[in-house]
């Protein structure tokens, strides 16, 4: 079914939830791109991201079987229909057990057809010309970018009334609490505000889009505050098998932090480890104490730095040859190895959305006009 799929072009190629070497790293660095180019720009870039309530729960199954029968061939689409028809659902409670009824929508909890029939239940979604969209299973981006705000943000809702109709005509229900509109810019104020079912889109200086936040200046600062608390946290709960202990080797300790600390921070560092040294040494800094904790070295302080006089004192040791006796990269080093590993994967890929950014420089290649490093600047690394 997949490979029929595939072959015929059904999904869209903005869409890459749940599909074969398709990550989400791949979706964010396409939004990533289209803001960065604005900002070398001098543009406005008015951005809505969508959030459909209950969105797999809420499939409307006859329609999902209309949009089947035109994509599939008569034997999947008998094979399909008897997947999704005629279920029932009980409700057990202790010893009591309810009727059981029958399922009206949604594909089902767990199945593994399921997140494939959602994408083809979605693929004909309307596009226009004036507005870029980023699609991610039940999680959709629409962005529009113009030098004047008043442009953007109509060209905008040209999309978002389209789109509304569509919701409307295949019955799916908008979180609209959930949803955000966004204005990516350098300049002061924000682009005009834009609706769906004459419902307000409420604004918000951040984003957080499948799992990174996105601020409106694109410097990664909240991501990295938001990464640390959890960092933190985390570290907490591991302190007393991190810290000082003779039932855990260095090596176990290397290892927790490896697994279950380290990927916190590595997700997206491909895009955002190209921000300003300020905002990564957030994360630099909670490496290199918990560094200290496993390695049990001393902190770095004016006491510890006075206490080497003394003969007995614990020798200080810097951050440069802690990483190096345990065979850690810095932060920058990471993001440098992530990125050029990343970029290796995208020339032979066959959407051309992703193949697209296969570039050394940004979309349509605008001016550099800002100091900034954008995750490209990595591979010169």
């Amino acid at each position: 079914m997949s490979s029929h799929i595939n072959n015929n072009n059904t999904l869209p190629s903005s869409q890459f939830g749940f599909r074969a070497k398709h990550s989400t790293i791949h979706q964010v660095h396409r939004v990533v791109d289209a803001i960065s180019t604005s900002l070398e720009r001098k543009q406005y870039c008015s951005c809505v991201f969508l959030d459909i309530s209950q969105a797999f729960d809420r499939v409307w199954l006859d329609g999902l079987l209309f949009k089947i029968r035109n994509c599939l061939p008569s034997s999947l689409f008998l094979l399909i229909k008897s997947y999704l028809t005629d279920r029932y659902f009980q409700i057990r409670f202790g010893s009591s057990i309810s009727e059981m009824a029958l399922i009206q929508a949604g594909v089902p909890q767990g199945g593994i057809l399921s997140p494939l029939l959602f994408n083809i239940y979605v693929s004909d979604q309307p596009i226009t010309q004036g507005t870029i969209v980023a699609d991610f299973a039940d999680d959709k981006a629409i962005i529009a970018i113009h030098e004047d705000d008043l442009i953007a943000s109509a060209n905008l809702q040209i999309h978002l009334d389209l789109i509304s109709q569509w919701y409307s005509k295949w019955r799916i229900k908008l979180n609209h609490n959930k949803s955000v509109h966004t204005t990516f810019t350098l300049k002061q104020g924000i682009c005009p505000p834009v609706s769906v079912d004459n419902i307000p889109i409420p604004p918000s200086d951040t984003i957080k889009y499948l799992g990174l936040t996105l601020d409106k200046r694109l410097t990664w600062k909240q991501h990295k505050r938001s990464k640390r608390l959890t960092l933190n946290a985390r570290s907490r709960t591991l302190k007393h098998l991190l810290s000082k202990n003779k039932f855990t080797k260095l090596r176990t300790k290397l290892l927790l932090y490896k697994s279950l600390l380290k990927p916190i921070w590595t997700y997206g560092v491909q895009l955002w480890g190209s921000a300003k040294k300020t905002n990564v040494n957030k994360i630099q800094t909670f490496q290199n104490i918990t560094l200290r904790k496993i390695a049990n070295a001393p902190p770095y302080t004016f006491q510890n730095i006075t206490l080497r006089k003394i003969a007995n004192a614990p020798p200080y040791v810097s951050n440069l040859i802690l990483h190096n006796d345990l065979h850690m990269k810095t932060i920058e080093e990471e993001s440098v190895i992530y990125y050029k590993r990343f970029f290796s994967r995208l020339a032979n890929h066959t959407n051309p959305l992703i193949r697209n950014l296969n570039t050394l420089t940004l979309p349509e290649a605008p001016r550099r006009r800002l100091k900034r490093r954008w995750c490209r600047d990595l591979l010169i690394e």
